[in-house]
């Protein structure tokens, strides 16, 4: 068993220690205990959350939420973020490996953070999906089997 409201706030508190001096929101609603692999949930929440805060660096103050809805037989999970946000017409690539929507130059990574948070997702039976808009921040949707 998994507590994802904890877990959330764990992974957001170990890395607001790396970026201390931003002005950095971060809302979590009521998120359910789930079944899977600890580790790689971990793994899995470390690359959404870093990516939310790597991509709202260009605000003054950083607003970032996660949330889940019961639907059917699945939790949907979505974190959300008021970052730079991307063009819905490349979204087919951003979960391949190395492929990136940015530059190393603006936002540093390697590519192969999306393509390790697919896998895992899929691992745990669901499915992964991104919704953005330029300059209006990103939206990451997961479901996980209840």
């Amino acid at each position: 068993d998994i507590d994802m409201q904890e877990y959330c706030k764990k992974v957001f508190s170990e890395m607001i220690d790396i970026t201390s001096d931003r002005n950095i929101v971060f809302n979590v609603g009521y998120l359910p205990i789930i079944s899977g692999d600890k580790i790689l949930i971990k793994q899995f929440l470390q690359n959404i959350i870093s990516n939310a805060i790597k991509y709202t660096s260009v605000r003054k103050k950083a607003i970032i939420e996660f949330i889940c809805e019961e639907k059917n037989n699945v939790y949907v999970f979505c974190c959300k973020d008021n970052g730079v946000g991307f063009d819905m017409r490349n979204a087919s690539k951003l979960f391949r490996v190395f492929e990136r929507l940015h530059s190393s130059r603006e936002f540093p990574g390697n590519g192969i953070g999306l393509a390790i948070c697919k896998r895992i997702i899929q691992r745990h039976g669901g499915k992964i999906w991104l919704e953005g808009e330029i300059d209006k921040g990103t939206k990451c949707w997961f479901t996980i089997p209840k």
